[in-house]
């Protein structure tokens, strides 16, 4: 399962740059990040910053940025003209730690946004793109940041958290479910949600809440399903439907970040 890749063809001709283990917050261990761009790019470029997913145990997600997934996203997302920053989080321990999550996703905007010029990453052009359990704290994010994000994207995480068998606070649990902050009336940045059919159902049950109350207010949203889709059906589906979901998410990227014009 590590070194599985997306499930979607990488131009092996685009000429992709990666810098690896960049320190982004002082921490023991050191929580690092990597940066991929289109080899030769001189312009700063719109960035796509991926979140990924939780474990229960910390030490099983301390290496995320490396696994295949991350690595072949962070590839195809450069060879789109774009860049691409993955990252090690912390693990959120069962939902007793939500917010160290949510500190460390704002903590690598905030360093994009201090040493873009440095890093070769345009900090007014940034969106965030999750997967799994990295959804509902990425989300969390971009309502605070609704004003500055491009946009977010949210591949098959869970919308609600309230209904969790965690021995946390409801109240706590409300703060970290996008539903909740949508159904308050609080803006997103333009979203691309991508739904795996064959998913949990309670997991899918809040994706499909979420989709209602979003259409009801009319949010910018765009949504696409995988009928057979399994958790996981960017790296475990080899079929036409999880590329063309895949091909859609780049191309909402594109459309709301934009190809810098010299690379």
């Amino acid at each position: 399962m590590l070194e599985k890749g997306v499930v979607y063809p990488i131009p092996r001709d685009s000429g992709i740059e990666r810098v690896a283990d960049l320190p982004y917050r002082d921490s023991t261990p050191a929580l690092t990040l990597d940066i991929y761009r289109p080899a030769g790019a001189k312009a700063l470029l719109p960035t796509a910053v991926l979140v990924h997913g939780d474990l229960r145990d910390p030490e099983a997600v301390k290496d995320v940025k490396d696994w295949g997934q991350y690595r072949s996203w962070g590839e195809l997302i450069a060879a789109t003209g774009l860049a691409a920053v993955t990252f090690n989080h912390r693990s959120a321990h069962g939902g007793t730690r939500m917010a160290d999550v949510v500190d460390d996703i704002e903590c690598v905007l905030q360093h994009i946004e201090t040493n873009g010029e440095q890093l070769g990453l345009d900090p007014s052009s940034l969106a965030l793109v999750a997967f799994s359990m990295g959804v509902p704290y990425a989300l969390r994010v971009a309502f605070d940041r609704q004003a500055t994000l491009r946009c977010a994207v949210a591949f098959y995480g869970p919308m609600d958290l309230r209904g969790m068998p965690w021995l946390v606070d409801a109240e706590v649990l409300a703060e970290f479910s996008p539903i909740h902050h949508l159904c308050a009336g609080r803006d997103l940045p333009p979203l691309f949600v991508a739904r795996a059919g064959s998913d949990d159902p309670d997991l899918n049950d809040s994706i499909d809440s979420f989709v209602a109350e979003a259409l009801r207010q009319n949010i910018h949203l765009d949504f696409m399903n995988h009928p057979h889709g399994p958790h996981g059906f960017d790296i475990f589906d080899e079929s036409e439907r999880s590329r063309a979901l895949i091909a859609a998410a780049l191309a909402f990227l594109q459309r709301q970040l934009g190809a810098a014009e010299d690379t």
